[in-house]
């Protein structure tokens, strides 16, 4: 979660990659991968509440520029959060890229 919010400065890898591969190692992995994967997919639930359906034009809008500037907004917040959840994959990637391996 702390990733997930961008704290990650405040987390110890060594001991988040310990603790994720004790999991594995004592047979946890499917529950390591099933709140992960619930984890992330409120995550992506949220940004898209918060980000991506605030954005969308609210009203037809006869004039093109005015519609083309919040389309443009939409797809601003679409590349925000797309970006987003693409550099904390990689993040929660790097912790987790052993497991399949221990």
């Amino acid at each position: 979660k702390e990733i997930l919010n961008h704290n990650a400065s405040n987390l110890s890898f060594e001991e988040n990659h310990r603790y994720a591969y004790h999991l594995v190692l004592s047979n946890n992995g499917e529950l390591l991968y099933r709140g992960m994967k619930r984890i992330v997919a409120d995550n992506l639930q949220k940004l898209a509440k918060e980000q991506i359906i605030t954005a969308f034009p609210t009203t037809s809008i006869a004039d093109p520029t005015q519609r083309s500037q919040e389309n443009e907004l939409l797809m601003k917040a679409l590349r925000n959060v797309w970006d987003d959840h693409t550099s904390n994959m990689t993040k929660l990637g790097q912790l987790l890229k052993y497991m399949v391996c221990g």
